[in-house]
């Protein structure tokens, strides 16, 4: 706070909560997992896909993650390749196995969206085609404005709450999606 009667320089020492999460985001707990798949040379490309793959968009399509996974294959030692698997167990299945064989990320996609496993959480997405995102952004924004505060909700959930946050986000963008689909 500024205090206009006093004109000497102060700085307040300030504590912050929440400062330093012990908590380690997917993508680089996946990261650290399978960094020894690539080579240094490769390593900053397979890190954006590995970005990508535990938080694809809500247009993402099995397509669009099936070339992320050959992305992952391609850059790979041939020792590792085949930990990086696609297509397994029917066609929109992706995963891939730690060096001792352990599932570390999966991704699996069903008519209405896929769901994210890895690290022992699983987050569910409602796929969103390119017309309706084209739609919702010809009318209001306030669906971007949810998406937003939705996902810093979520974020910054403690780690025994973060899983009821995603299903309640899960239900409100359900919700939303019907909004829509009624006034169209």
């Amino acid at each position: 706070m500024f205090n206009i009667t006093n004109i000497q320089p102060t700085a307040r020492h300030q504590s912050i909560s929440n400062e330093a999460s012990t908590e380690v985001p997917l993508k680089e707990e996946i990261w650290n997992k399978i960094s020894a798949f690539f080579s240094s040379e490769h390593q900053v490309e397979a890190q954006s896909c590995i970005a990508y793959l535990c938080h694809p968009p809500e247009t993402a399509s099995p397509e669009e993650i099936k070339s992320k996974f050959e992305c992952l294959r391609t850059l790979a030692f041939p020792a590792y390749a085949d930990n990086i698997l696609y297509s397994r167990g029917g066609a929109d299945q992706y995963c891939i196995l730690s060096e001792n064989s352990q599932e570390i990320l999966s991704i699996v996609f069903n008519t209405e969206g896929y769901t994210v496993e890895g690290g022992g959480k699983s987050v569910t997405y409602t796929r969103v085609t390119e017309s309706e995102q084209a739609s919702s952004a010809s009318g209001s924004k306030d669906a971007v404005n949810y998406e937003l505060n939705w996902s810093e909700w979520v974020k910054a959930a403690p780690a025994e709450e973060a899983a009821n946050r995603e299903k309640a986000v899960q239900r409100m963008r359900d919700c939303l999606k019907i909004i829509r689909r009624n006034s169209v």
